[in-house]
């Protein structure tokens, strides 16, 4: 059911997922988890948080073309606190991050990976962004693609670990 959920690795951590669609192939008390875990892995100060919209492609599109002036679908659009639309100076942000749901599906699908795996990436993808990291620049874009697959690579080794203990 869409909706929004506030959830955190701690005290000191405020994350916010707003779901917009129906089924989303991660929870969003995972998705703020994981969002959470990126920031605390990037060594953002604790008090510092940021947004998540899981949202359908028509929702995305029209971000794209009224802020980033692209008429077109994407998967993942991200401001940091600074550029984000109308951001007024909030210190307790990073930054916004707006996903397409349908987009991490549909990608998943023609590649042969989970639904869910490529919506994390998304997540990581769009919380790297706000902290300062690009994709435009091909030595930028190749050091922001393995840390990308580090993080995603030891956040789902940890819950994999979490879940073999939940299941003795």
């Amino acid at each position: 059911m869409p909706g929004a959920v506030s959830a955190g690795s701690g005290p000191g951590r405020p994350v916010c997922v707003l779901c917009r669609v129906k089924r989303p192939a991660v929870a969003p008390r995972r998705a703020a988890a994981l969002a959470a875990f990126v920031l605390d892995a990037e060594r953002v100060p604790r008090g510092m948080g940021v947004t998540i919209v899981l949202a359908g492609d028509a929702a995305v599109r029209r971000c794209n073309r009224r802020y980033l002036a692209r008429d077109n679908p994407t998967d993942v659009i991200s401001f940091a606190a600074a550029d984000a639309p109308g951001a007024t100076r909030d210190e307790a942000t990073v930054g916004d991050v707006i996903i397409s749901a349908a987009q991490a599906a549909r990608y998943g699908r023609a590649h042969g990976i989970a639904a869910d795996e490529e919506l994390e990436r998304y997540v990581i993808h769009g919380v790297l962004h706000c902290l300062g990291y690009d994709d435009t620049a091909a030595e930028a874009k190749r050091a922001m693609f393995r840390r990308q697959e580090a993080l995603l690579k030891h956040w789902r080794a940890k819950q994999a670990g979490a879940h073999a203990r939940a299941c003795r």
